[in-house]
């Protein structure tokens, strides 16, 4: 077996080395989002609204009838004393319920209403950490998964290699490699372990961050691949109602105006104090041993002289409130529309750079198979061209990875930012 051949064979084992499967559990990028529900952000935004459907609670519990109590211990006085009204000593038990009209009722509304829309708030806060909190574990995953196929891909360059390493002392024993040759070799074997070693870093570096991002101890773990989503029917000419939906800013401003426009259905009752009132006094002499009660319904009313002038200003800032956030929400809507438009043409530039990847592998692989083909009787530097074609080969697959994970997380942002905004689909990739 001559030279030639001896390197043939060496190449052609080494290029059907096979991958080494892992054992671990897999996960999906749409699993590692599930779980963002249990993390610690979303766990704390999902209190708050607890807290906030409590305090609405409380708010309207305040209102209503009041019961009130009280007893009452002491001389009396008459204003002229006689044998028909004598002083006494006397114990006067007293209790009745009132109910506030008008002003005090429309106060208690308007604490609801407030109450209401910081619920809505809440319930916005946590649509926003939940969306938060998937950017941030999305993009750990797909770091994670980066990593892992770095890393496979590096470690089946470091065993081609060293199955290289006969054949390159050969060819500087032989003479037919020179200095720089040989110094080139040596650079590739050295940038294959180090790639190895940087793509293991990076995954455990990945893990731990997706650990923090979830509240979680999630073991080493295989990522499923990334799907790539097709975007040929997408149509964002306009905000639909499901990226309304999935925007907070929107649904907190929509709260906010809904309390404002409930509070000016209330009139100009908020000035105007009422109350009615029911109740029932008793007196009793132990002395003398006399007794007597009394029943007593009515209204009080109390009313400001300006309510007119109060009422209109009233009427003016709640006007200018709606209004002003009316057009926030016009802004709001625009906002969501450029962010849709601008997350498409993100996927659309990822799509295409994986596009260019794919084709720059096919390339750097047909140019690799031609090499491989004309070492048998080509002469002895198709050995270093060949090595400098995997060094491409290797370079290609690695910007198609990334170029996938690109794809991968624009089409995970455009999601979250209108999960219909197009009609996606998942193929898987390549």
């Amino acid at each position: 077996m001559n030279f030639n051949q001896v390197i043939v064979l060496i190449i052609a084992s080494s290029y059907m080395l096979p991958m080494v499967a892992d054992a671990n559990p897999s996960l999906s990028l749409q699993t590692i989002e599930r779980m963002v529900r249990r993390s610690l952000p979303v766990q704390a935004a999902l209190a708050n609204i607890k807290a906030a459907q409590e305090n609405v609670k409380e708010t309207k519990d305040q209102g209503g009838l009041t019961l009130h109590t009280g007893i009452n211990i002491g001389q009396h006085y008459p204003l002229v004393i006689s044998n028909i009204t004598p002083k006494y000593f006397g114990i006067d038990p007293q209790v009745s319920l009132s109910y506030p009209l008008l002003g005090a009722n429309v106060v208690q509304q308007e604490k609801t209403y407030e109450s209401i829309s910081a619920l809505s708030t809440s319930r916005a806060t946590l649509l926003q950490t939940r969306l938060q909190v998937i950017d941030l574990a999305d993009t750990a995953f797909l770091l994670y998964w980066q990593s892992k196929e770095r890393k496979l891909l590096a470690e089946n360059l470091v065993g081609q290699i060293k199955k290289w390493s006969l054949a390159a002392k050969e060819e500087r024993i032989s003479g037919s490699w020179s200095l720089a040759d040989g110094l080139y070799f040596d650079r590739v074997q050295s940038q294959a372990v180090d790639a190895v070693n940087q793509a293991q870093i990076q995954e455990e570096t990945a893990l731990s961050a997706l650990n923090s991002i979830l509240g979680q101890k999630l073991g080493p773990f295989e990522p499923k691949s990334p799907n790539i989503l097709q975007f040929n029917q997408c149509h964002i000419s306009k905000v639909n109602d499901a990226a309304m939906a999935s925007d907070p800013m929107i649904k907190t401003l929509l709260g906010q105006l809904n309390a404002i426009r409930a509070e000016q259905h209330l009139g100009p009752w908020r000035y105007i104090d009422a109350t009615a009132n029911v109740g029932a006094q008793s007196s009793y002499d132990p002395a003398g041993n006399r007794a007597g009660y009394t029943i007593a319904a009515g209204i009080q009313v109390n009313v400001p002289l300006d309510v007119i002038d109060a009422d209109n200003a009233h009427i003016s800032k709640l006007a200018a409130q709606a209004e002003s956030l009316q057009l926030q929400i016009l802004q709001a809507r625009a906002n969501v529309h450029q962010n849709l438009v601008a997350a498409m043409g993100d996927l659309r530039v990822a799509r295409d750079d994986l596009v260019v990847a794919q084709k720059q592998v096919a390339v750097n692989q047909a140019d690799w198979n031609s090499l491989h083909a004309m070492m048998q009787d080509g002469p002895n530097d198709v050995f270093r061209k060949s090595i400098v074609a995997r060094m491409d080969w290797f370079q290609a697959e690695t910007m198609r990875i990334n170029a996938i994970a690109a794809v991968a997380a624009a089409a995970a942002k455009l999601r979250r930012l209108d999960p219909s905004a197009c009609g996606l689909f998942a193929t898987s990739p390549g």
